[in-house]
């Protein structure tokens, strides 16, 4: 079975930008949203890496602190509706 993600505009230009910015280097991000139902996710946030994220040709690691931080309190601020996706 597969499953759909459902991006808003805001999402894909913001993971858009993020990648630009960080061109030749490795980066990510959270997914904060809500399953519709058992095959389709809604991404309502992307958390981006963090500030003090690390990223070279071959490697990313985020600003777990940060990361983790901005999850909560976006997790809290949905009245615990939306959570972490991936």
């Amino acid at each position: 079975m597969q499953a759909v993600v459902w991006l808003s505009r805001a999402a894909v230009d913001e993971i858009s930008a993020e990648a630009d910015h960080h061109y030749e280097l490795e980066t990510g991000g959270s997914f904060m949203g809500y399953w519709a139902d058992d095959r389709a996710a809604v991404v309502t946030r992307v958390i981006p890496a963090g500030p003090n994220a690390h990223r070279s040709r071959r490697s990313f690691k985020p600003d777990q602190d940060w990361q983790l931080a901005a999850i909560a309190e976006h997790y809290a601020r949905s009245d615990r509706r939306d959570t972490y996706l991936g």
